[in-house]
């Protein structure tokens, strides 16, 4: 779709709670295999993610996620709603701030931190080691309290 070319994924694994997105084959991956989203739903996701944790607007996921389309905010929900449904028991990472927007919530590990996300054995970019990580973080993982 000509909308998805806008969106600059990088090709790296990204982790989530208990999820692995990865941005080149398009896909979501549990512990259990593959977890079935839509594509819409996929670029919601990616573009939390690459967020970095900063608060989204509905205007600006709908704007990028359905660029030269309009689209009612009633989309957006129901896709929000099913990735919800997918993350299962990790459903609360993606945080709602009525009237202002989302956010992924969780810790984001940056590629300086690479080292000592490799020794608490966390999956890391794997550009970061050589110094081109296209996003500079290499991990996403919930902040368990």
């Amino acid at each position: 779709m000509a909308g998805r070319s806008n969106l600059d994924w990088g090709a790296s694994m990204i982790q989530i709670g208990r999820f692995e997105l990865d941005p080149e084959l398009r896909t979501l991956n549990g512990r259990s295999g593959r977890v079935r989203i839509g594509a819409r739903a996929f670029d919601i996701l990616m573009y939390l993610a690459t967020s970095r944790g900063r608060l989204v607007t509905k205007d600006e996921l709908i704007r990028h996620v359905w660029p030269d389309t309009i689209v009612e905010e009633n989309n957006l929900q129901v896709h929000l709603s099913a990735l919800r449904k997918a993350l299962g028991a990790d459903r609360n990472l993606i945080v709602t701030l009525t009237g202002r927007g989302y956010q992924l919530a969780g810790h984001f590990t940056r590629a300086q931190e690479t080292t000592a996300a490799q020794t608490a054995g966390m999956r890391v970019c794997q550009g970061a080691s050589s110094g081109i990580c296209p996003h500079r973080w290499v991990n996403c993982t919930a902040a368990r309290t």
